[in-house]
């Protein structure tokens, strides 16, 4: 069973202000994530992710955006996160290369 969803640039954006607990999951290089990332984002590379997603986000019920650089790392992690019990996922489509929002520096 799938718990994930991928979505548009915007409805990532509706989702980051009208979801409220929502969060944000960044599966890129450290230094990319160093270089621009999405507001409030936490940083897990892909290789990581089943290893510190528990103990950075523990409640697997909570709603969870996944993005990379272009969509090639997040599909996995979500397929990680869905097989380890994380539910509400979801998958940026295009990741934040395409981001035409605000940005973290």
């Amino acid at each position: 069973m799938r718990f994930y969803q991928t979505i548009s640039q915007d409805e990532a954006r509706r989702l980051m202000h009208e979801r409220y607990g929502c969060r944000i999951l960044d599966v890129r290089e450290p230094e990319e994530f160093a270089g621009g990332h999405l507001p409030g984002a936490v940083n897990i590379p892909l290789y990581a992710v089943s290893r510190k997603a528990p103990l950075l986000m523990p409640s697997r019920k909570r709603p969870l955006m996944v993005y990379c650089g272009s969509g090639a790392r997040s599909l996995p992690a979500v397929q990680v996160l869905s097989v380890m019990g994380y539910q509400n996922l979801y998958n940026l489509c295009g990741g934040i290369e395409y981001w035409p929002y605000e940005l973290v520096q």
